[in-house]
């Protein structure tokens, strides 16, 4: 029994939605619809973040200023692409498309933005065109940046999608060794890739705490839709591995977190498989406490993926 989705919707955003520049030539109308949208980002409201960086982009093309459109319509494609569905990545390409040709007017960094576009790509199930561009990334970078290991990174993920253990394995060894000084959300982007190299050789125990790393550290770096993902997998795992208890607790959590976070189908799914390993598991306070949840929040328990 496999219930392993992959959503590569958990790409780990990566120099996106900073702060606007400060400093006496600063727009200041500019500057505000930016950390406004920058606030709404980081609170989970991606859905206004796209309103509030719509202004700025506005803003930034009526100033006519090449860097401002860059990273506003940069920070645009990453808000849509979380708030959004499947039907909105393309208009993100388009507006990413707009990005990488004000950076270049500007002489700022076009290499963010073919990252960012190849990630997308991959949540298209464009695999060829993900990987062309993961490759642009590769030719592109400077030795050092973190662009390289993510690249890598992603490189690893599209082998796996594919269920190719040997690349995955190769491109997690590289990334690795290419990752210099990475933040917490990079490691949990590089124990997640660890983890599905370990489910594609059948060592699931090994998966189960690869994936507790990664939703401990995207914790920590605050992306909490990632982190529930993760957590669900590791739920998953622990739950092909015979530990059902460890399975109940994980699932239980990710389920508990997506209710919060408002993502109804994926809390559903992940309530349904929690009370499954919590009945395995015998544990009759969790049960009670998945049986809260599921009426609390009203959650429709959901047909699970497969």
């Amino acid at each position: 029994m496999k219930y392993f989705t992959f959503f590569a919707a958990a790409i780990f955003f990566t120099g996106c939605a900073a702060p606007a520049p400060t400093g006496p030539k600063v727009d200041p109308q500019y500057a505000r619809e930016s950390n406004a949208a920058l606030a709404a980002f980081d609170q989970g409201l991606a859905s206004q973040a796209v309103l509030l960086y719509e202004r700025a982009l506005t803003r930034a093309e009526a100033m006519d200023n090449a860097r401002f459109i860059g990273d506003a319509a940069y920070n645009l494609a990453v808000a849509i692409t979380r708030a959004g569905t499947s039907a909105d990545l393309a208009h993100a390409r388009v507006i990413l498309h707009e990005a990488a040709l004000a950076s270049a007017r500007a002489g700022g960094d076009t290499v963010g933005v073919l990252l960012l576009e190849a990630k997308i790509a991959r949540m298209q199930n464009d695999r060829a065109a993900s990987l062309a561009l993961a490759d642009q990334v590769l030719a592109q970078s400077k030795p050092g940046s973190p662009n390289v290991s993510w690249a890598h990174i992603l490189k690893g993920d599209l082998a796996a999608d594919a269920g190719d253990a040997g690349i995955a394995a190769s491109e997690l060894q590289q990334a690795d060794r290419e990752a210099n000084n990475p933040g917490v959300s990079q490691r949990g982007a590089l124990a997640g890739l660890s983890a599905r190299v370990a489910l594609l050789s059948h060592d699931t125990l090994r998966a189960a705490n690869e994936f507790d790393r990664q939703a401990d550290l995207l914790q920590q770096a605050g992306l909490y839709a990632e982190m529930a993902a993760a957590r669900a997998h590791a739920g998953q795992a622990w739950l092909e591995s015979h530990h059902p208890a460890e399975a109940a607790d994980r699932l239980y959590r990710a389920a508990r977190s997506a209710a919060a976070q408002k993502d109804e189908h994926n809390a559903g799914q992940w309530t349904t498989l929690a009370a499954k390993a919590a009945e395995q598991a015998g544990n009759k306070d969790l049960i009670e406490q998945i049986r809260r949840l599921s009426n609390d929040r009203a959650i429709s328990t959901q047909p699970v993926s497969k």
